[in-house]
């Protein structure tokens, strides 16, 4: 009998190391696809949080946006120095032309003027929809005196309602007419015994918020043309009790400040008075309204003098500043900014 010529063949080795080689390589695959998607789970976390924040400002945005659109109105009062020695009726008019209190009062009229021009300029150019209203109030020693002058949307009707170059001239020069009756006004209300009372006005704007504060304003603006503190102007009115006493020296600055802290002011008239004026928020706090206070700069006359050389120390070290900081950011005030030219008072 032949023997077979088939030989039995011993199992191969290579299936059992071409199947590593394929564990291997799947393994590779995996962790390569491990690394991918970490590294793709990681792009995405930082997208996301990119995201979430641009939509955060974009609420953000929108909703102050919102917010300006639903109280879209400013609304702004303005109180003139008006603590000045009146003109002599006796006097002729050379004389009176040539006084001290007659060139200050020229000067501080033709910074209400330049204001009320400002204000005219934004309010007719204003967005659709909002509506900017002007008290003007003389300032002396009874606080805030008579209204010199309303200017609102009544008054600006004029200019919305005319065409080509009657608009384009009422636009212009439309407050003219009511400066020169603010004016006339102004010149009626000078006291005989200079005794300017700023504090005198927290009362009355606080009694009259409601007046000037409506459902749609959104921003408050409180000028007063008007030193923070008075400078006499003629000689013969160089009463060094004269104007606020407050600032004549430091010590009396620690007083006004220390009554600021306690919520109780308490007005001068030469002498302290048992008149006690309350501080109270003119705004809430947490809010959407803007209140604003500013002071007009003053222009300095050589004939004016300063009732107490501690003063200029006083302003030197910015007491002054200081103050009308912390007495106007407990009614809430946004902004306190003093000696500013008129065009910052309506600044964008």
């Amino acid at each position: 009998m032949k023997k077979s010529n088939r030989t039995t063949r011993k199992p191969s080795r290579k299936s059992s190391r071409t199947a590593g080689r394929h564990r291997s390589s799947a393994a590779r695959r995996f962790r390569h696809l491990g690394s991918v998607r970490r590294i793709a789970l990681l792009f995405i976390a930082i997208a996301s949080l990119i995201a979430i924040s641009v939509g955060a400002l974009l609420n953000s945005r929108t909703a102050n946006a919102g917010n300006n659109r639903s109280r879209p109105d400013v609304a702004t009062v303005v109180f003139v120095e008006a603590d000045l020695q009146p003109r002599a009726a006796e006097s002729d008019e050379k004389e009176r032309g040539s006084s001290c209190a007659a060139a200050k009062a020229e000067s501080i009229w033709k910074e209400a003027e330049k204001l009320i021009a400002s204000y005219w300029t934004m309010a007719v150019r204003a967005p659709a929809g909002a509506r900017w209203s002007l008290w003007m109030y003389a300032l002396n020693g009874a606080g805030a005196g008579s209204e010199l002058i309303k200017i609102g949307p009544n008054e600006l009707a004029d200019v919305v309602k005319a065409r080509g170059v009657t608009r384009t001239a009422r636009q212009q020069d439309g407050w003219k007419k009511y400066a020169e009756a603010a004016k006339a006004k102004y010149e009626k209300s000078f006291e005989p015994h200079p005794r300017q009372d700023i504090v005198g006005t927290v009362p009355f704007l606080l009694t009259n918020r409601n007046k000037f504060i409506s459902e749609d304003v959104g921003v408050v603006k409180v000028v007063y043309i008007s030193d923070m503190l008075h400078y006499n102007c003629d000689a013969a009115s160089n009463d060094p009790e004269a104007g606020y006493s407050n600032f004549l020296s430091l010590d009396a600055v620690e007083r006004f400040q220390r009554q600021i802290d306690e919520d109780a002011l308490y007005r001068h008239d030469g002498e302290l008075t048992s008149v006690s004026v309350p501080v109270e928020p003119f705004v809430d706090k947490n809010g959407d309204r803007l209140f604003e206070v500013y002071s007009v700069a003053m222009p300095r006359l050589g004939c004016e003098s300063i009732p107490a050389p501690e003063v200029q120390r006083i302003m030197a070290t910015g007491q002054i500043q200081k103050t009308w900081e912390r007495l106007f950011r407990k009614m809430n005030a946004k902004t306190v900014l003093l000696n500013v030219d008129t065009d910052r008072v309506f600044a964008p």
